[in-house]
């Protein structure tokens, strides 16, 4: 039940801003001449500060799923390898687009700045722990769908021999 609402939590938020989004692409894309390189810049302006936050929420999203197939009678190893590896790969995701808003390129081109750049060793960092964090949860549901497929592969092999 837990994680149903943490489930609702995440997934009302996100697919209102989903929704609200592609509500006023057409609006936006009429104010701007139909011009579509103006169209680019300004979906980039808007949605690139957001970008993060809704892979984090994905990865949130997937642990809920996650928590939520959890039965006391079914195997364990499948639902934590895919809740495991899609969780990691959110953040990962979310790591990678916290580091794209500060490269010089963005900064730039997209926010037409050619100042210094506030923050930037933070968001590196906030880049770095992600993607760290990220692939330490890949490499976990990795090292679980190993040792499941060797102890299926076992098992098989032992009841060859009863």
């Amino acid at each position: 039940m837990k994680a149903f609402i943490l489930k609702i939590l995440i997934g009302i938020p996100l697919v209102t801003m989903v929704l609200l989004t592609v509500v006023q692409l057409p609006k936006l894309w009429a104010h701007i001449g139909h011009r579509p390189d103006i169209f680019g810049l300004a979906l980039m302006q808007g949605g690139l500060p957001l970008l993060p936050y809704a892979f984090f929420a994905m990865a949130l999203w997937f642990a809920a799923d996650m928590i939520a197939r959890v039965r006391p009678d079914a195997p364990l190893e499948p639902v934590l390898c895919k809740g495991l590896r899609l969780s990691g790969a959110g953040l990962v995701l979310g790591g990678l687009a916290i580091g794209l808003n500060v490269t010089p390129w963005v900064w730039r081109e997209v926010y037409h700045n050619t100042g210094r750049q506030p923050g930037v060793a933070n968001d590196v960092l906030l880049t770095l722990t992600f993607v760290a964090l990220g692939l330490i949860l890949i490499g976990v549901a990795q090292r679980l769908r190993t040792l499941q497929a060797r102890r299926e592969a076992l098992s098989a092999e032992l009841e060859q021999y009863v």
